[in-house]
């Protein structure tokens, strides 16, 4: 089985909220909790990723992290 390991080049912090976007980028939890994110692509407007442990990379492509379901801190945003 081969995995894909992703480049990334820069990151910035993130404050989980209903309505702001950014350009589609990898969530890195650091502290852990559960994660509402709004995927890049397909119709999904909202995804929970329950009990993400933390110092994880969630391997999905997010435009958005909510305040409304998102326990989890310090949140990075990977690009």
């Amino acid at each position: 089985m081969k995995y894909a390991i992703a480049q990334l080049g820069a990151g910035a912090p993130v404050t989980p909220s209903d309505t702001e976007e950014f350009a589609p980028s990898y969530i890195l939890v650091m502290g852990a909790g559960n994660v509402a994110i709004r995927p890049a692509e397909g119709n999904v407007t909202s995804l929970v990723i329950p009990a993400v442990p933390a110092g994880s990379l969630l391997p999905i492509l997010a435009i958005r992290v909510l305040s409304t379901g998102t326990t989890a801190t310090n949140i990075i945003r990977c690009f």
